[in-house]
């Protein structure tokens, strides 16, 4: 039985474990190349969900986080320094 050393898991297997291409066979074998596929499924998601993310926290204002929250989201998007913020309050005097 004929077989062929995969380039990936290094394994010597019986040529049929091998796609067949228009040069002969791959050089990676059937599991090692579904398995690289599948990681690299999951990079793409994980990479969207990146991304979304990263655009909703764009579209996230300042006044939507708790100042603790504020500090943590800037450092995350690499700002550095100092930060100064003022707090408003509104007091309704007609309600005494």
């Amino acid at each position: 039985m004929e077989t062929k050393v995969c380039k990936c898991c290094g394994k010597e297997l019986p040529i049929i474990e091998f796609a067949k291409n228009v040069f002969g066979y791959t050089s990676v074998c059937k599991s090692c190349n579904t398995h690289n596929r599948v990681m690299a499924a999951e990079k793409r998601k994980t990479q969207k969900q990146q991304a979304i993310d990263a655009l909703n926290a764009r579209q996230l204002r300042l006044h939507d986080f708790e100042p603790r929250e504020l500090m943590a989201e800037l450092k995350r998007r690499g700002y550095e320094g100092k930060l100064t913020y003022v707090e408003t309050h509104t007091i309704d005097l007609s309600t005494f």
